[in-house]
């Protein structure tokens, strides 16, 4: 296979160390001499490096290498040394001068060094993050000098060149990464930060993403000064038409006032101090609008942005800022504060100096000009340079930016419907145009962190995360490079080459629809008929040229992914009457056949995930058991406050005795955001998981005395009619309980939520048949979309 070569940044140093520039054979059919050291005492990350090291060898060159502790090396064979050896440091190769998480990678008398600056286990480095220099030389020496690629977690990612010869000549390289923080949220699922998930982890490792400094800049207001303190300081919170109304949802503070500030700034000292691992302390507000409408806060206003509704905080935050950093640093000198740049409070301040204190680590973050695939606008492009150069020209040494830059979000964020991730079941363009764009301008302002929204759905975004990856720690490649070798590496030469064709229409859809629009992180119907359903037909096409050429099995799997979710896309544009009615293709599947489509998983991922349970998990997952009790009469009098399971999507199916169950589902209507139904059992075992499928009842038998949930998460669109062979529970409900009056039926249907805001209704229709209606919540407004 013809290998892409990719530039790599580098400073070469020549140490002062005689090198050898003969050729070294490290292996040769089959065969190898070279053994491998470690330090005695190798970080984690060191040994994690090593063993991958061994691993992706002998799949390149047929030999299973030695591994020695470098007290122990047993003869004089030459060998490769990994991280700090006694070897290393007896050939005069030090790691003290070194950068944070930079490396090493030299030769000298026929032996290989590769070591770089780590941190011990169970420590830090003085700023609270890692360095991991050896492994980050490790895995880029399995990249650039054996062909090693880790596309996406796990085994099927995993690709290396066979050599059947593999020599070295001639390295003596010195590599640090420009940006001291890389880090890639999102990667296992849309509403966790924080990656977890054993395979995604080492596909961090091996992407050499971390970070040496340990920056913490959410938004911190709400955590800060919680709501409780408003009945005693009630003036600490925004004001409102003139008065001061208890805090609600992302509420605000009223930042002018003297005493706030003094407590803002006690409570970050006292974290501050606290802390065992050093961290940044974060002033960053509370998301969304809501600011203080008192006379001191409106004089601090911006005017607003041309074009925009809403005036600027910027000189209203930013002089936050400052108070607080200013106590602080009075306070705990050595304390460092972080804070974002962002959303109304992200262009350049008009009342106050732009200034930024020195003990504050600012995170620009261009929400209203970024995030999603805003940046095909070409005055997007302006505002982001306007943005980043002003801010660039008073920014101190470390300054980091944070994005949501080629990916979707979530599709929805109305509180009543289950917020569906935006990447799933649907083909979105890595934006090599607008990863170019916003790297080199990071370059140009010098940006030292980067903090860029990941996702989960590896089975369609792996191209995506993966460039996110390389070009945070080399943030001088050209995307399209990286693009292109992620291709031919992951279906071969001819089958890459098609898939590059097809990646180039995709962005070329996204960019001709944003000449006159704006592609938002969170999708809606009108965009989504717009950019798949109008040009499907194209990208069917292109994919089935790719699909028809030779690829060995890993390349077929991998290219299976991409065929899957085309599929689901496809099926979702019908269900939504965004495709010609008369359109044919191989691609189409039935709703089974989704069904099982959905469900794919490997031992890295799931393919799909959020597609048929998103945000709604976590309520899924919380739903407690309540005992369900039969008697003859019901209770009189019985506490109606605080009841449970109080969820609009929530039906609950109790059962006298062992029976078996069908849903039988009528009318389904799917839309965009398909149907689906979660069945587990009150103690919490699963029982189904799901779509509704008129051709295909969703059976499960009950157990005697045993009480089951019913969850059918809210989608805008979407609506059907299910039937349930029971009856209608009449009963009363308290926190510890439900009471049912006995019937003659064995199977108790009841539902828990009977508020005028109900999503889903019972309805006995026979003695012998409970229904279930869900509307389409949107079909009386005429609207494809709750936010429209």
């Amino acid at each position: 296979m013809r290998l892409i070569n990719i530039a790599i940044l580098c400073l070469f140093c020549f140490l002062g160390i005689e090198t050898i520039y003969a050729q070294n054979i490290l292996a040769q059919n089959g065969k190898s001499s070279y053994e491998v050291l470690i330090p005695v005492t190798a970080p984690v990350a060191v040994q994690t490096a090593a063993k991958e090291f061994l691993y992706m060898f002998q799949k390149s060159t047929g030999v299973q290498l030695p591994m020695y502790k470098d007290n122990s090396k047993p003869n004089n064979n030459p060998f490769i040394s990994l991280g700090d050896t006694k070897q290393a440091r007896q050939a005069g190769i030090k790691v003290e001068d070194l950068k944070e998480d930079g490396f090493y990678i030299l030769l000298k008398n026929g032996n290989l060094f590769i070591l770089g600056k780590d941190t011990p286990d169970g420590q830090t480095t003085k700023d609270g993050g890692t360095s991991n220099g050896t492994a980050n030389g490790v895995y880029t020496f399995l990249e650039d000098y054996m062909g090693a690629r880790w596309l996406m977690p796990g085994e099927l990612g995993k690709v290396v060149d066979k050599k059947e010869r593999l020599i070295l000549e001639n390295i003596n390289r010195t590599e640090a990464p420009l940006f001291i923080s890389r880090r890639l949220p999102y990667l296992d699922a849309s509403w966790t930060m924080i990656n977890s998930s054993e395979s995604v982890l080492e596909w961090q490792q091996y992407q050499k993403l971390g970070y040496s400094v340990n920056l913490w800049h959410g938004h911190n207001w709400k955590e800060t000064v919680p709501e409780n303190l408003y009945e005693k300081h009630p003036d600490w919170f925004a004001m409102k038409d003139g008065k001061r109304p208890k805090p609600g949802f992302r509420y605000k503070l009223e930042t002018t006032n003297p005493e706030l500030i003094e407590f803002f700034a006690d409570r970050a000292v006292e974290e501050l101090k606290k802390n065992k691992v050093s961290k940044t302390y974060s002033l960053s507000p509370s998301d969304s609008r809501g600011w203080s409408e008192s006379p001191e806060s409106k004089a601090l206003y911006d005017p607003p942005q041309p074009g925009e509704k809403y005036p600027g905080m910027s000189s209203l935050v930013l002089k936050f800022y400052h108070d607080v950093a200013k106590i602080v640093q009075q306070k705990y000198p050595q304390g460092k504060l972080a804070g974002y740049l962002y959303d109304s409070y992200l262009y350049p301040p008009t009342k106050v100096a732009m200034k930024l204190p020195d003990n504050f680590i600012p995170v620009v973050a261009p929400s209203s000009i970024t995030y999603g695939f805003r940046l095909y606008h070409e005055k997007n492009k302006k505002d982001w340079q306007h943005v980043m150069r002003s801010w660039a020209k008073v920014a101190p040494e470390i300054w980091v930016y944070y994005d949501i830059s080629n990916a979707f979000n979530l599709w929805r964020i109305t509180e009543d419907y289950d917020r569906f991730s935006g990447s799933t079941g649907i083909i979105t363009p890595p934006a090599a145009e607008i990863l170019n764009f916003i790297f080199s301008g990071l370059v140009e302002n010098n940006i030292r962190g980067t903090y860029l929204f990941g996702t989960p759905s590896w089975s369609n975004t792996a191209i995506a995360n993966y460039m996110l990856a390389k070009m945070s720690w080399n943030p001088k490649l050209n995307a399209y490079d990286v693009q292109r070798d992620w291709l031919y590496h992951a279906y071969g030469e001819a089958a890459g080459a098609e898939m590059e064709k097809f990646y180039l229409k995709l962005e070329d859809i996204y960019r001709e629809y944003s000449k006159d629009k704006i592609i938002a992180s969170r999708p809606n119907d009108a965009m989504f008929r717009d950019l798949y359903g109008a040009h499907y037909a194209d990208l069917d096409r292109l994919f089935l040229n790719a699909k028809s050429k030779n690829m060995n099995a890993e390349q077929q799997q991998r290219l299976t992914m991409i065929e899957d979710n085309l599929a689901v896309l496809q099926w979702r544009l019908r269900n939504a009457a965004f495709l010609p009615a008369q359109f044919s293709s191989p691609l189409s599947r039935t709703t089974a056949q989704i069904n099982e489509i959905l469900q794919k998983k490997n031992n890295a991922f799931f393919h799909f995930p959020e597609a048929l349970l998103g945000w709604k998990k976590r309520d899924v997952e919380r739903l407690k058991h309540i005992p369900f009790v039969i008697d003859k009469a019901l209770p009189e009098n019985i506490s109606r406050k605080n009841l449970p399971l109080q969820d609009k999507n929530l039906i609950v199916l109790h059962s006298e005795k062992n029976e078996d169950i069908k849903l039988h589902t009528r009318k389904v209507k799917h839309g965009s955001l398909f149907l689906s139904c979660i069945i587990k059992k009150s103690d919490g075992e699963e029982v189904y998981t799901g779509l509704l499928d008129e051709k295909n009842p969703i059976s499960f038998k009950t157990e005697k005395g045993a009480t089951y949930y019913l969850y059918f998460p809210a989608r805008p669109g979407t609506s059907f009619e299910m039937d349930i062979t029971g009856a209608i529970a009449s009963a009363k409900v308290n926190q510890q309980q439900i009471v049912a009056k006995q019937q003659v039926n064995p199977v108790y249907i009841y539902v828990p939520y009977q508020k005028e805001d109900t999503i889903i209704k019972a309805e006995q229709l026979t003695d012998q048949t409970v229904r279930i209606v869900k509307n389409n919540q949107l079909e009386k407004t005429g609207r494809l979309d709750p936010q429209d």
